[in-house]
């Protein structure tokens, strides 16, 4: 997975995190796509009633319950991934969320998507996505993780 930020901005910058900051928000995000699936499978098994969960410390559990308070935990944090990327990226919002759930740079989403910006716009609208993950958004994970 490519991690390195591009083109290093200054402190002053508005939208300035730290490499480790970016770093936890990249890994964060780049779950994005397993979380889309795993949600899918769950609610595939509660709709089809196929069995889930089992026995859980000699109690028999509640699996439908607990298959759906999970499937509401990759709701909640692909929602969190989705809004961030329609602030960030207004009316390109769809480009932003490839850009930062995939190993998809500029250039891929000008040639095979047709990203409608110049790269500099994009970029910076990558940052602020990952700007506003870092300080809108992960304070809301604490509360419901």
């Amino acid at each position: 997975m490519g991690t390195n930020i591009r083109n290093v901005i200054s402190k002053s910058h508005p939208y300035y995190i730290s490499k480790h900051e970016y770093l936890m928000a990249k890994h964060f995000v780049m779950q994005y796509n397993d979380w889309k699936k795993q949600k899918n499978e769950i609610e595939t098994r509660v709709n089809y009633g196929f069995k889930i969960g089992g026995v859980s410390d000699g109690n028999v559990s509640k699996p439908v319950e607990s298959a759906i308070e999970e499937a509401e935990k990759y709701s909640f944090r692909i929602d969190l991934i989705e809004q961030a990327a329609k602030i960030a990226g207004g009316d390109i919002w769809e480009y932003i969320l490839i850009g930062v759930t995939s190993e998809c740079n500029y250039e891929y989403l000008r040639l095979v998507k047709g990203i409608p910006c110049c790269k500099d716009v994009y970029y910076k609208m990558y940052r602020k996505f990952f700007w506003i993950i870092d300080h809108e958004l992960f304070h809301l994970m604490d509360i419901n993780m």
